[in-house]
């Protein structure tokens, strides 16, 4: 009698508890899997594989960034001073807990740092002597008028470029490109511009803007009287490295992403957005190797140095949020070692760039996204500094 008791408990405990565990998987899909993500972080670790004769410190860093950004599926790829390239992946291309191992060929979406890109086509153009750092913005469109703030007279090519237009998209309006319930005009409808107000004087500081890379995509259109995604196909040649643009569907070869941990966004957030739009700030996609090797081509370009430092003074020790030159944000913690970095995000997807002063690339690729995107970059960014003080024996 007493084992028959013991055992209708144990019954009743496990149906319970299976009762519970169906209940939340079932109302709170997203509940059931931010609780797995650690058991399923803990054996993708185990799964991590890395080109042959690979640093170890790269296997450290994917680890990393499994717990920083909450991203099962990632790439990692370093091309080293002396130019050889070694890569690492991590998790399922297909779906979490997939069939698919992610290698170093999946697609994954760049987000702003499509901006390098940007960054170069404009640079290419002003060696070509097509524009000026000191071109103003309205030169390349006197169309737009009457300006409701005057100051607009005042952005350059060179604003633009380091994000010292005017424009922040931190302000009670929001970013047009991104989230925000104010019509996005750039860059099909740029009379908008003239009805902007401009948050401080060009020139005057440094706040990180969308706005601004949109209307550098806008110029290399009028500059040179082709769409921006083609011309940047005929001048970086994207497609020999399997480079492509995305747009409202998802590409055959791109990955799934993971959107447990952001809060407001899923696979559809794509239907909000015209991704042609936000080719020049945040529309390429492809593989950390593939984008690697495209920015080795970018820095072997004679003319301006894409490396060119910030010209304001303050970016000086661990400073890098807002100390942004021609290309790249920078960031140094020692004398002897710079960073030239840029990050992206989008829901679902976080991605890092960075070429070091001793000649390094390393790009890393997240299919999934943290709750706070500047601290898991800061604390990311750090580690990344300290492996590469040690690899290059400072």
């Amino acid at each position: 009698m007493l084992n028959i008791r013991k055992m209708a408990m144990v019954t009743t405990v496990l149906l319970f508890i299976i009762a519970f565990v169906s209940h939340k998987v079932i109302t709170r899909p997203m509940d059931t899997a931010l609780f797995f993500f650690p058991l399923e972080s803990f054996w993708v670790k185990r799964k991590i594989t890395c080109s042959p004769n690979s640093p170890s410190w790269l296997a450290h860093l994917m680890r990393l960034s499994i717990d920083e950004y909450k991203s099962l599926a990632n790439q990692l790829a370093y091309i080293d001073p002396q130019g050889a390239l070694y890569h690492c992946e991590s998790g399922w291309a297909d779906k979490l807990r997939g069939n698919i191992l992610v290698n170093e060929n999946h697609r994954f979406r760049f987000a702003s740092m499509t901006k390098v890109i940007t960054a170069d086509l404009i640079l290419q153009l002003i060696d070509d002597d097509k524009v000026s750092l000191n071109t103003r913005l309205l030169e390349v469109f006197p169309e737009i008028k009457p300006l409701h703030d005057e100051r607009i007279n005042d952005i350059t090519i060179g604003h633009l470029l380091d994000h010292s237009a005017g424009f922040d998209r931190t302000g009670p309006e929001g970013d047009i490109m991104f989230f925000s319930a104010k019509k996005n005009w750039c860059p099909d409808q740029l009379q908008g511009l003239a009805k902007e107000r401009l948050h401080f004087t060009p020139g005057e500081k440094q706040i990180y803007s969308n706005l601004g890379y949109c209307l550098l995509g806008a110029v290399i259109e009028k500059v040179t009287g082709m769409p921006y995604d083609d011309y940047a196909e005929k001048i970086e040649g994207l497609s020999r490295l399997s480079l492509k643009f995305v747009n409202q569907t998802y590409l055959p070869d791109e990955v799934s992403y993971d959107f447990r941990f952001d809060f407001q966004h899923n696979e559809t957030y794509i239907q909000q957005y015209d991704f042609k739009d936000l080719a020049a700030v945040a529309g390429l996609s492809g593989s950390a190797v593939s984008l690697a090797r495209q920015i080795e081509t970018i820095l072997a370009r004679p003319g301006l140095n894409r490396l060119t430092p910030p010209k304001i003074e303050r970016c000086g020790e661990k400073v890098g949020k807002e100390c942004y030159g021609f290309a790249f944000n920078h960031y140094q913690e020692k004398d002897s070692l710079t960073f030239f970095l840029h990050s992206g995000y989008l829901p679902g997807v976080s991605s890092n760039l960075i070429v070091d002063s001793k000649g390094g690339i390393l790009v890393l690729t997240h299919a999934g996204g943290p709750v706070d995107p500047y601290k898991s970059n800061q604390v990311f960014l750090h580690e990344i500094y300290q492996q590469l003080w040690r690899e290059y024996d400072l």
